[in-house]
């Protein structure tokens, strides 16, 4: 993986025209109810039942990055989660946070973003984004390919993804500081 340097904005761009940004994709174990047992989360982990998001990484005018995603508005009440398993459409939401660094473990570097996209641009697309979650059909997988699609054009990126994690035998080892 290349290491990355801060981005410039080119010169002759307009003022108000945001530079690219960079956007990394990562996967996390899906958030269970409390009366869950602790070993089902690692179960369907390894079963490929796991939680994807986005985080875009803007290097001006203030380097920062930001943590997008999309789940259940209740992801730990066991109602919802029987719900979403029987195939019912339930309640989602997409979640942004600002993150302080990016994530050390499996998260990884996809590209840049087309022309003018930034963070204004994924605003704008969640902001029309369908918020009835309905597992394998229009959950996490299918927000975080359609947001990185949006913003660097690339498609199957789910699927690059698992073959990324699929060839880290030990994430911590491969992190590379961007």
């Amino acid at each position: 993986m290349e290491m990355l340097t801060g981005l410039l904005l080119p010169t002759g761009s307009a003022p108000n025209q945001s530079p690219s940004c960079d956007v990394f994709v990562g996967v996390m174990p899906i958030r269970l109810p409390p009366v869950a047992p602790r070993s089902l989360a690692s179960a369907l982990s390894s079963k490929g039942a796991i939680h994807f998001y986005t985080v875009v990484r803007q290097s001006s005018p203030t380097p920062s990055q930001f943590y997008f995603d999309f789940l259940p508005e209740n992801p730990e009440d066991p109602l919802v989660a029987v719900g979403a398993l029987l195939g019912q459409k339930v309640p989602g939401i997409v979640q942004e946070r600002e993150l302080r660094r990016l994530p050390t473990k499996s998260c990884w570097w996809i590209g840049k973003t087309e022309g003018d996209k930034g963070l204004e641009s994924v605003r704008k697309f969640n902001s029309r984004w369908d918020n009835q979650l309905m597992l394998f059909r229009h959950d996490c997988r299918n927000y975080t390919e359609a947001l990185v699609g949006h913003l660097t054009g690339r498609t199957d990126v789910i699927e690059q993804v698992l073959e990324m994690r699929k060839q880290d035998k030990d994430p911590a080892d491969r992190f590379v500081d961007y």
